[in-house]
């Protein structure tokens, strides 16, 4: 399920989709697939919702001034960066918890809003 997420690099959407699709099809016939399911939709949709803000303000939808990075906040250069950084991001925690489920132990992806509460 972890390895599904990466659908994300062909359309966006697709890394939460896939996985969601995944896990109620494997309901119930893999351990712990609903807690893993949960923190890993739960990071993907906050990612969207920062992958959002992203392009909203690169698009010019929005406008902000970071007292932190004033001067590079607008830069093209700045915001290619950034994407690259989200993607990074995606990827690297999809890859070490796929790795962390492959071996049995906890799979963890922060930061996530935790939007599911799964039982």
């Amino acid at each position: 399920m972890n390895v599904s997420a990466l659908s994300f690099l062909l359309i966006p959407f697709l890394g939460a989709l896939v996985p969601l699709v995944f896990w109620i099809l494997k309901k119930g016939k893999v351990k712990n697939l609903s807690k893993n399911a949960q923190k890993l939709l739960n990071f993907q949709i906050t990612w969207y919702i920062l992958l959002c803000f992203h392009y909203a303000y690169a698009l010019g939808l929005i406008s902000l001034r970071l007292k932190l990075f004033p001067e590079n906040f607008g830069n093209p250069e700045y915001i290619i960066f950034s994407l690259m950084g989200l993607y990074g991001l995606n990827i690297l925690l999809i890859m070490i918890n796929t790795i962390r489920s492959a071996s049995g132990q906890v799979v963890v992806y922060q930061p996530a809003i935790p939007f599911l509460r799964l039982t």
